[in-house]
């Protein structure tokens, strides 16, 4: 998280921080209820961001603690994952769809808004500021808060994507759900399978 914390969360919902190599329970604030935490995330302003699996997400920041679901205009409450792009602004990965938010308010995107399919799982950024939206049924990209049609990212097909990272060089690498490793950089897509030496 930035400060050499790094946080754990499990599949009961638990979450645990490793801190000078000690795995510390972290006891959720009394609003979080009984909520299973699915992913955190703590941004450049030092908000920590809880997400659960199907009560929206919490933020804490300086003692202050706030609640965010589809009450308060969040697509989906099965929260997958955050990531704040580089106006300050925190994405959130749900089950059904995307949503930003700007500290005030939410812009949602769906399969109407041009997104290639529902569960979002993660989100990145390239090195010319779009964001890189992976899905179960392949990657979307979002340029000047719209997403648009990219041929490249198309050819991927609808595989299911768990990770994307974009290294110094500005390539893009995207993991996936038994469609093996992608490289994505100079309008070429590479492959890394098992037939490659890839372990799975």
């Amino acid at each position: 998280d930035g400060t050499d914390t790094l946080w754990i969360t499990t599949l009961t919902g638990q979450v645990y921080r490793l801190v000078n190599g000690k795995i510390i329970p972290f006891k959720l604030p009394p609003e979080a209820g009984n909520s299973r935490i699915r992913t955190t995330f703590r941004d450049s302003h030092g908000t920590l961001w809880l997400g659960t699996t199907n009560q929206g997400f919490i933020g804490i920041s300086h003692g202050h603690i706030a609640g965010y679901s589809t009450k308060d205009g969040l697509r989906n409450n099965a929260i997958n994952n955050f990531f704040e792009d580089r106006a300050g602004r925190l994405w959130i990965a749900t089950s059904s769809g995307l949503s930003r938010w700007d500290g005030k308010t939410f812009r949602n995107y769906y399969l109407e808004d041009g997104l290639i399919y529902g569960n979002v799982r993660v989100i990145a950024e390239d090195s010319g500021g779009d964001l890189l939206v992976g899905t179960d049924g392949g990657v979307s990209r979002v340029h000047d808060d719209r997403i648009i049609a990219d041929p490249l990212l198309a050819s991927l097909g609808r595989e299911k994507i768990f990770a994307i990272h974009v290294d110094p060089a500005h390539f893009i690498w995207v993991g996936t759900r038994g469609g093996g490793l992608i490289r994505i950089g100079n309008g070429k897509i590479a492959k890394l399978t098992t037939d490659n030496g890839l372990l799975n």
